[in-house]
């Protein structure tokens, strides 16, 4: 007796007696497993029938198979359903719908054609073999069954997963061999016998897995979310399946057509298939359209606000590579949100303007400076988001210029604090070419405040760290002011003295050991000094021409010092500024200079005139030494930083005060150095004319 006449039966009676418990119990959720009791004794019965007593239509157990396998994707079909309603009841207007009914509906319609195929084979005759049999139907619905249970999986909470996951592991065992055995008959066209028997005791097993789920279920409520992950995955299993049939029937078609093919050429053909399926697996640009797709289909809403809320924060949050940088945090977050490639954050300096803060794949954006001031003034609290791309937009032609001038410029989005603009993030166009939305614009909207906030926090913290350590230094002008008196006072005893013992040698001595002691104490004074008090009073502007004041002072520098040099000068320029001020800004940059480099060395000075971007004249002074450099990083983090000096007699404050200064007139501090090659720092002031003519 082989095994069918043995296990079959006991496969039905075990069915059988659950059908006859579930009919006597309450409730409608007992429906779908009394129909998937149903349809399994029912498959038992034509196969034990068909087997071992008479013979019967080959259609009527395909046709049973078929209907057995339909009823476990609807048992899991009403369980999503049921979890669903469940967390809908609080708001009946709104309808579960979701990716999650679709393989049912699909599953329905395989099963549907696949029965009538098998049905009209016997008036028709012969079409195709596997549709003929139904192999090529359960082998579908299995696949079907499989992103079911996957969806299910993966969408439901903690107590539904309790209640299905005993059902889930049945029916996936179940599909799992349905595929595997009519795969091996589609391609090898036939069943191995003991495989086909061991599928009645596969469905033997799952019954008590489908017994403790169908009781866990009893009165539960859970609700499942759709999820766009879940829905991208699901999408990107379903194409590579359905991508790999498509190789599968190209090759079915040479055979067809009695192609040879050498067994290289035949693996080297599916090695170039795998490759090409894992290169579009892990295409950014084919996940961007996919997700895009997704969206615009299946969702009534682009955004998944909770996942973009909590991916906002993990990243602002920082806890990835980019932790200690505040600035590329906020760019990603930006960039992110639109898939976009790369962007640039520009904040507002102190006193005017917009500097460029960092740039995220976009080193473009340190040569073509920050946006014009008009683009500036379209970023309006209400409306931060600047579409640069729109044909609406009335771009002046600063604007364009500056626009073309960055690749794929898309929008410029305004950071905004308590109502006002602080600074502005570039993105360039994202991966999928699209117009803006009004969702993306709120998103934005909502963005926009959330990392103006992050920015303006930080520039506080600054500012406070900042005047926590200028309240130390005036804390300790105090006892420096009375060790400074101790030292006046024993000068002016020495002056006082000197016109009635100066010719004494006992004097001289005296006078040069109380200086030397004085010089002595006040050095260790100023070592200990490494904060100064700044003065906030803005002194009163006046005209300086810039020629006499550069050529004075770097002429008697080098005369000094013999390594400096004056280069080009245009004698004509001036500009509005403090002299006292500015003289001591210049000579701070050539001190910095002549200290960089050795004594063969060279700084070379020189006074430029030239036109930005926006069409604004300005005096360039250029300090060029041919020193040791510095990195970029170095200059970004560190060397304006206050009381931070790599001298051991330094402040820390002279670059600091430099760039101050500068920007409170209207200019800019720039610096360009590479580590080998020297630096060159370049004040820029705005021209205010030129010598000679009328005021």
């Amino acid at each position: 007796m082989d095994a069918t006449a043995i296990f079959v039966p006991l496969v039905g009676l075990s069915y059988l007696v659950w059908l006859v418990s579930l009919l006597f119990r309450p409730g409608s959720g007992r429906w779908p497993f009394l129909l998937t009791a149903a349809a399994t004794v029912a498959w038992a019965a034509l196969t034990y029938l068909e087997g071992q007593l008479h013979p019967l239509p080959d259609s009527l157990q395909a046709v049973a198979g078929l209907i057995r396998s339909w009823t476990w994707i609807w048992v899991i079909d009403r369980t999503i359903i049921q979890f669903n309603s469940a967390s809908l009841r609080q708001d009946r207007s709104k309808t579960p719908t979701g990716f999650g009914r679709r393989p049912f509906q699909i599953g329905s319609a395989i099963a549907a054609a696949s029965v009538i195929a098998v049905l009209i084979v016997p008036l028709t005759g012969p079409l195709y073999e596997p549709v003929d049999n139904g192999a090529l139907g359960h082998l579908c619905l299995a696949i079907t069954g499989l992103l079911l249970i996957e969806n299910l999986l993966s969408l439901a909470p903690s107590p539904a997963r309790w209640a299905v996951k005993h059902m889930l592991i049945g029916f996936g065992a179940a599909f799992a061999y349905d595929l595997f055995l009519y795969s091996e008959a589609i391609l090898l066209k036939q069943i191995g016998t003991v495989t086909e028997e061991v599928l009645s005791l596969v469905i033997a097993f799952i019954l008590p897995l489908l017994w403790i789920s169908e009781r866990r279920l009893r009165g539960i409520q859970s609700g499942i979310a759709v999820s766009r992950t879940v829905m991208l995955r699901t999408t990107a299993l379903v194409g590579s399946g359905l991508y790999l049939l498509a190789v599968a029937g190209v090759g079915f078609l040479v055979q067809n057509f009695g192609w040879r093919w050498s067994p290289a050429l035949q693996m080297g053909g599916t090695i170039g298939a795998l490759l090409v399926l894992a290169v579009m697996l892990a295409s950014s640009q084919v996940r961007a359209r996919t997700r895009w797709w997704l969206s615009r289909n299946f969702f009534r809403l682009h955004y998944d606000y909770r996942s973009e809320w909590l991916q906002f924060v993990d990243t602002m949050a920082g806890e990835d590579a980019l932790a200690g940088r505040l600035h590329q945090r906020a760019i990603k977050t930006a960039s992110d949100l639109l898939d976009c490639a790369s962007g640039a954050l520009y904040l507002r300096t102190r006193h005017t303007g917009f500097r460029l803060a960092e740039d995220l794949a976009l080193s473009i954006a340190h040569s073509n400076g920050p946006p014009p001031e008009r683009t500036l003034a379209r970023m309006q609290p209400d409306a931060p988001i600047v579409d640069l791309t729109s044909a609406n937009l009335d771009l002046t032609p600063e604007e364009t210029a500056w626009r073309d001038g960055i690749p794929n410029c898309w929008i410029v989005m305004g950071l905004q604090h308590r109502r006002r603009i602080v600074g502005a993030i570039l993105l360039a166009s994202p991966r999928v070419h699209r117009p803006l939305s009004w969702e993306d614009r709120d998103l934005l909207h909502i963005f926009s405040a959330q990392i103006g906030s992050y920015i303006a926090e930080e520039q506080v913290t600054l500012a406070l760290a900042e005047a926590q350590r200028f309240e130390r230094v005036s804390k300790n002008f105090s006892f420096i002011a009375h060790d400074l008196k101790n030292l006046v006072t024993q000068l002016s005893l020495i002056v006082s003295q000197a016109k009635r013992h100066g010719d004494n040698p006992a004097f001289q001595a005296d006078v040069l050991s109380t200086v030397a002691d004085s010089v002595e104490k006040m050095r260790t004074m100023l070592l200990r000094l490494r904060d100064v008090q700044s003065n906030d009073d803005q002194p009163k502007l006046q005209l300086i021409p810039l020629g006499p004041l550069v050529t004075d002072l770097f002429q008697r520098k080098g005369a000094l010092i013999g390594r400096l040099t004056v280069g080009a000068m245009d004698n004509s320029l001036q500009v509005m500024a403090e002299p006292t001020t500015l003289a001591a800004v210049l000579e701070n940059l050539v001190q910095n200079a002549l200290d960089a480099v050795s004594t063969d060395g060279q700084v070379i000075v020189g006074l430029l005139h030239q036109t930005n971007p926006d069409g604004v004249e300005e005096a360039v002074v250029t300090i060029a030494d041919n020193g040791a450099g510095m990195t970029q990083a170095f200059i970004d983090d560190h060397l304006f930083q206050p009381f931070l000096s790599t001298k051991e007699t330094g402040f820390g404050l002279g670059m600091y005060q430099c760039r101050e200064w500068v920007e409170r007139w209207r200019g800019r501090l720039e610096l360009s150095s590479a580590p080998g090659v020297g630096t060159q720092a370049r004040v820029v002031l705005p021209l205010a004319g030129r010598v000679g003519e009328a005021a």
